[in-house]
């Protein structure tokens, strides 16, 4: 999370809507607690539900960019020095963040966080082109359209799902653990490749 002012916001509303909505956090509060005044949260953002879409916004964006695929590589075949960079990374980044994860998904904001979850998983395969690797190992770039769509909405799902099965574990798992994971999202002749 970010440091500054909108670290300071974005820790009281943590701390203040633990269990119950952040729309139900006054923007009165969330300056108490932040230790900021009020021209100082309006400079950063309009509200409440704004600070907590910019929280869910920045950890979707910093734990997908932990699970980039390097350029050239495709995530079904990925070098074991890659596996082992990308599996430190998502455990380094979920051991700084993770304790954002419980709250996002607390009833009050999982839908919102699935949502945005949904928006960030779109731009990162934006940024991957998606291939059909075939048994003798070529790859041929996946065209748009039903299958495309479906696959990146079920890829979404799964990693959306090890993330909930994750923050349950209170994030036990380490990098050991964290390849059978990616290994399970990749286990399909449909990956992604940097």
């Amino acid at each position: 999370m970010k440091t500054g002012a909108k670290g300071k916001i974005c820790q009281a509303l943590l701390e203040l809507a633990d269990g119950k909505s952040a729309q139900d956090v006054t923007v009165s509060e969330l300056i108490a607690r932040a230790g900021i005044n009020r021209s100082t949260f309006y400079y950063h953002f309009t509200g409440t539900h704004e600070v907590l879409e910019y929280m869910m916004d920045d950890f979707c964006a910093q734990y997908l960019s932990a699970l980039m695929i390097p350029r050239g590589e495709v995530a079904k075949s990925i070098s074991k020095s890659s596996q082992d960079a990308l599996e430190k990374g998502v455990c380094d980044y979920i051991r700084k963040a993770g304790h954002v994860v419980p709250f996002f998904l607390q009833e009050p904001h999982y839908r919102l966080f699935a949502k945005r979850f949904r928006k960030a998983f779109q731009d990162y395969c934006q940024a991957h082109t998606i291939v059909q690797v075939f048994p003798d190992g070529h790859t041929e770039q996946l065209k748009r359209g039903v299958f495309y769509d479906y696959y990146v909405h079920m890829s979404c799902l799964r990693l959306f799902a090890v993330l909930e099965c994750w923050a349950e574990r209170n994030f036990s798992e380490t990098e050991e653990d964290f390849v059978h994971i990616f290994d399970t999202l990749h286990n399909t002749s449909i990956s992604f490749q940097g």
